[in-house]
C-alpha cells in the first residue's frame, strides 16, 4: 500500500500522512490529527 509505505519512509503513522495531504489540500485539520498519538508500549 503507497500510504503505508509512505508512512514508513517518513517515520509517520498512515493516519498522520492522509491528514497532512488533506492540510495541504487546503482541508481544515486539527493540530492533534497532525500528531502521533499511538500509545507506546511500557
Amino acid at each position: 500500500m503507497a500510504v503505508e509505505a509512505a508512512a514508513k519512509a517518513k517515520g509517520m503513522t498512515m493516519k498522520q500522512v492522509i491528514c497532512h495531504a488533506l492540510k495541504a489540500a487546503g482541508v481544515p485539520i486539527a493540530e492533534a490529527d497532525l500528531e502521533d498519538r499511538t500509545p507506546r508500549r511500557r
